[in-house]
């Protein structure tokens, strides 16, 4: 788990929850960015009061996704805000969203799966002309 703090909270004892996930409305100290919580083999909660810094981590994670399916040395295009934005949205506790890509010949076609306990679930697809495209939402052939 990574926690940024500041100077001047860092001055000052902060006592977050241990895990961050067990109390996520004080993983990140009020002066603070960003907090991390990652399990090995597990989910990701990246916790932060900036969006746009939020847009920018979850890109940076969608980018590693893509290039860990298709291959790091593919023209990947990069993930449009609304797809970013559907992502940094406040979930419902106990629901987590995954990435699908499944890479055809002539296009790829990104799915998010959002389900949990209890919650039925909901589906949503990304579509590009694969390497070096564009991002579209809700296409379909």
């Amino acid at each position: 788990e990574l926690v940024h703090l500041d100077g001047q909270t860092a001055a000052v004892p902060v006592h977050l929850p241990s895990p961050l996930l067990a109390d996520p409305a004080r993983a990140v100290p009020a002066r603070s960015r960003l907090a991390i919580s990652a399990q090995h083999d597990g989910p990701v909660v990246i916790y932060s009061r900036d969006p746009a810094l939020l847009g920018r981590c979850l890109g940076g994670f969608v980018a590693a996704y893509l290039g860990s399916v298709v291959g790091a040395d593919a023209e990947l295009p990069s993930a449009p805000q609304p797809l970013l934005t559907t992502l940094a949205a406040p979930q419902t506790p106990g629901v987590s969203t995954a990435l699908r890509l499944h890479a055809h010949r002539r296009f790829w076609t990104l799915d998010l799966v959002s389900a949990g306990h209890g919650v039925p679930e909901e589906h949503s697809r990304w579509v590009c002309e694969g390497p070096g495209g564009r991002w579209r939402a809700g296409w379909s052939w």
